[in-house]
């Protein structure tokens, strides 16, 4: 397995996980609104500056401004807003040749890659009501490229009793070049929230072999204290122990999600530092040795 640590669109930390990017060549970039204005980012100048600073760097994962940018706000506001990102990520990826994953979509050409990766906060239902009709057009801008669109679960109250809505998109859409990010976090959110013990919901979420078709990478994070969705504090924290994150990486391993690329997604009281990160990947690098 990958492991891809994940930074802001500032770098703050990138010397401490620096050689952690190296190892594995790859990284995911949260960006920000800029003057207020939620389409608004750029991603251009903070991937041209890290490929200076790191041109080994063979993948990238592009989180969008997390405040209203899930995939079906996007594409219904103004389709636009998709095929411009797209347009200019595959722009950069050749130009580094590198992997670009625009985490609602995601980018690459040739050996190397840029994902573009965006939420999903509607349920199947409410996404056939258009989005899906959308999204499935805009892949058309991605033939002949090796650029995808990645799509991330979250958690909430639409999907409750409802499969994954992340993968069950990715197979009613069946192009290879959609495919989902499954956030850990998330999963004991949703169940946290149903009240559910995590092994019964996830028989009932996710469908082994639609999760090792479908998901390209993981969120990694553990939640505290049966919450995740109350309590910020308690939300995408790092595990504590061998033990616990072991339980998380063998879920994915029992619902064959091993194959994907791991980011290590987590809040941190110190993001200069990365401590906590750096615990994390520590953990992960002791489970992929055995």
């Amino acid at each position: 397995m990958n492991i891809y640590p994940k930074l802001d669109k500032n770098f703050n930390g990138l010397k401490e996980l620096e050689k952690y990017i190296k190892k594995d060549k790859g990284v995911e970039l949260q960006f920000f609104h800029e003057d207020g204005v939620w389409e608004n980012y750029d991603f251009n100048t903070a991937i041209n500056t890290l490929m200076k600073k790191i041109p080994s760097i063979k993948e990238i994962t592009i989180h969008p401004p997390l405040d209203d940018y899930d995939i079906e706000l996007v594409v219904l506001k103004d389709r636009k807003l998709l095929e411009t990102k797209i347009e200019e990520a595959i722009k950069i990826s050749k130009q580094y040749n590198i992997k670009i994953n625009l985490l609602s979509y995601n980018i690459s050409t040739e050996n190397d890659y840029i994902n573009l990766l965006y939420h999903v906060g509607w349920n199947m239902k409410m996404m056939e009501q258009g989005a899906i009709e959308i999204i499935e057009k805009s892949l058309n801008l991605l033939k002949e490229t090796n650029v995808n669109i990645v799509l991330e679960n979250i958690f909430g109250m639409n999907e409750y009793e409802q499969k994954c809505t992340v993968i069950e998109i990715c197979k009613k859409i069946n192009n290879p070049h959609l495919r989902a990010c499954i956030d850990v976090c998330h999963l004991h959110c949703m169940a946290n929230i149903f009240k559910l013990d995590f092994d019964s919901f996830m028989k009932s979420y996710i469908e082994k072999d639609q999760a090792g078709k479908y998901v390209y990478q993981i969120h990694f994070s553990d939640t505290k204290n049966n919450d995740g969705y109350i309590n910020k504090e308690t939300h995408g924290r790092k595990h504590n122990s061998l033990s616990e994150a072991l339980q998380d990486y063998n879920i994915l391993k029992l619902y064959n999600m091993t194959n994907a690329n791991i980011i290590t997604e987590i809040s941190e009281e110190n993001y200069n530092t990365r401590k906590d990160q750096v615990d994390e990947i520590k953990l992960l690098e002791k489970i992929r040795e055995h």
